[in-house]
């Protein structure tokens, strides 16, 4: 049975993935996830703690207190008894509608001067309807036959957008990584470290994210084509820079 404990940490893991902002679908998420939380609170939780607590990596240890607490200051809070503290919020039950008092109608008065004219009235508004109707569907064929063909968009040339935004992508998070690695030379080893993993976090997170986002917005507008190829193009800049910023930072 789920304790008021596990439901407390339940809604610590959907606040801390609410705050980093990305699914935790892969190793690489969590180690992203570690160091966006370093960067934050300046305190180190390995990616492995982190497989645990969010059930990536079966494990029956129940987490420790200061984790929780670390966790608790990235999503705002001064620590895990301040998080746990927060009520959590209730919707507020409906009220039962009210029923309006009736009114009565007020009573029709009827005229023989409309009766001896009704069928009149009746085939006129059907005439009249007729010919709206014969109007509508003429200018809708008309503005059909007028309308040119659009071309459909060929594989070849959506390959050669989608390599010219990754090449540019590519090029600009190369150009940040190099900015941070002529730094590594003016630093001590520890200083280094903490810069280069609080650079990462902006660079892929926030800088490499939003241009890859506009760049595909601005070239594929179906939109289940454009969301394929931004997460593409997304998850190799990332790689990228874990690969040239923190591949060999704790060796």
């Amino acid at each position: 049975m789920a304790t008021q404990n596990d439901s407390e940490i339940t809604r610590l893991k959907e606040a801390v993935a609410g705050t980093f902002g990305k699914t935790l679908d892969s190793p690489t998420d969590f180690d992203a996830l570690a160091l966006s939380i370093q960067g934050k609170t300046g305190e180190y939780i390995s990616p492995t703690t982190l497989k645990r607590l969010f059930g990536y990596v079966k494990s029956a240890t129940v987490p420790r207190t200061s984790t929780l607490s670390v966790l608790a200051r990235y999503v705002g809070k001064t620590g895990w008894s301040d998080f746990s503290a927060q009520p959590v919020h209730q919707e507020p039950a409906e009220q039962p509608a009210q029923s309006e008092p009736s009114v009565p109608s007020a009573p029709v008065e009827r005229k023989d001067g409309i009766r001896k004219y009704l069928p009149l009235l009746i085939a006129a508004t059907i005439l009249l309807i007729g010919i709206v109707t014969v109007l509508v569907f003429r200018r809708q064929d008309g503005a059909v036959q007028e309308r040119p063909a659009e071309p459909e968009e060929s594989a070849l040339s959506i390959q050669a957008k989608y390599d010219a935004i990754l090449e540019e992508c590519l090029d600009e998070a190369e150009k940040r990584c190099n900015n941070v690695l002529a730094q590594r030379d003016k630093m001590d080893s520890k200083e280094y470290r903490v810069y280069a993993n609080s650079e990462y976090v902006k660079i892929v997170f926030t800088d490499i994210d939003r241009l890859v986002s506009e760049k595909t917005a601005e070239t594929f507008p179906d939109e289940s084509v454009r969301e394929k190829y931004r997460l593409d193009i997304f998850a190799k800049c990332r790689d990228y820079c874990i690969e040239k910023l923190l591949r060999n930072l704790y060796q």
